[in-house]
């Protein structure tokens, strides 16, 4: 026992040094055999079959009664699928055959024979004309009857002798003329009367429309109506046969006394002028300029209004527009109206 620590010492060095016990002198141990490794027996003690060199055949000894069935083993898990394989090399086109050779075609038949064409009948003669009927006599015309004498007239009456023509009567005599009076003293001048009261409302209405297609009271180089489908009321009236600084025109117009507002419906032009209003001589204020570029064309229903117009007297009054004075731009002064309305406020 004294020996056993000293022993057992190199023991433990040996094992520390020994390592992994898997390899014993550098080779391997294996369960099955493997080339360059150890071998280990199976469960019975002994080395597979396939290991040992076969003998010589013994003698078969006799069979012994068959064991029981044993169980069976576990199916093993399925190995890994390989790669595929490269696809391999397409082989040659194979050559064409041959076409197949056509069939000839059949022989044709014999046309029957064509039948031959019948006769043509004779064609029937003519019938004979009939000979024409003998045209009668004309008849001898009948004789003119004798005229008839003449009747004698009848005998004139005698002509009755005219009356006597009655004695004409001796003429009154005349009467002697009277004495003329004396002229009477020429009555004195009556004094003059006073003005009438202004008519009734109903002759004033408080909407007076002046309608330019119509004559105008009075007129100059404003005298052409033109039609235009796409103006209210279808047209308008414009100067002719040039504008100029003198063109107008004026209206004699029933108007109540108060405040009243004008619209007056035009059109502008490249060549128009700028349209002043007045009412009895006076100026109603700044005048509609209608000028338009030529680039812009013609711009119908264009409407410029005057408010505030005072109406002092109910009575007739005079309305007139003209075209004094023009835009620089402007080609001309031609003025183109299509209608004036006067309301009173």
């Amino acid at each position: 026992m004294a020996g056993g620590p000293a022993v057992a010492g190199p023991l433990v060095d040996f094992a520390k040094r020994s390592g992994d016990a898997d390899r014993v002198d550098g080779l391997s141990a294996s369960r099955t055999p493997r080339a360059g490794q150890l071998l280990a027996l199976n469960a019975s003690k002994r080395f597979p079959a396939s290991v040992v060199p076969a003998g010589a055949a013994g003698a078969a000894g006799a069979t012994g009664p068959a064991g029981p069935a044993g169980a069976n083993g576990a199916t093993g898990s399925p190995g890994a699928k390989g790669d595929t394989g490269p696809a391999g090399a397409k082989g040659e086109t194979g050559a064409a055959g041959h076409d197949g050779i056509d069939g000839t075609n059949g022989v044709d038949g014999t046309p029957g024979a064509k039948g031959d064409t019948g006769a043509t009948g004779a064609a029937g003669s003519n019938g004979a004309d009939g000979a024409p009927g003998i045209k009668g006599d004309t008849g001898a015309p009948g004789a003119k009857g004798d005229k008839g004498d003449t009747g004698t007239s009848g005998a004139k009456g005698d002509t009755g002798a005219p009356g006597e023509k009655g004695e004409t009567g001796s003429a009154g005599a005349n009467g002697s003329n009277g004495a003329d009076g004396a002229p009477g003293p020429k009555g004195d001048k009556g004094d003059k009367g006073e003005t009438g009261a202004a008519g009734s409302a109903a002759a004033y209405p408080p909407i007076v429309d002046v309608n330019p297609f119509l004559r105008p009271s009075r007129s100059n180089l404003w005298n052409r109506v033109q039609q235009n489908g796409g103006a209210w009321f279808n047209g308008y009236r414009s100067s002719y046969p040039n504008g100029t600084d003198e063109s107008h025109l004026e209206w004699d117009i029933p108007l109540q006394a108060g405040t009243w507002t004008i619209d007056v419906v035009h059109v502008m032009s490249a060549d128009a002028g700028i349209l002043s209003l007045s009412l009895d001589g006076s100026s109603l204020g700044p005048g509609i300029d209608a000028y338009r570029p030529q680039a812009d064309g013609f711009a119908l229903n264009e409407v410029g209004t005057f408010a505030g117009v005072d109406v002092a007297t109910t009575g007739i009054h005079t309305l007139r527009i003209a075209t004094p004075t023009k835009n620089p731009a402007s080609a001309g002064y031609f003025g183109y109206l299509t209608w004036i309305r006067l309301v009173r406020e």
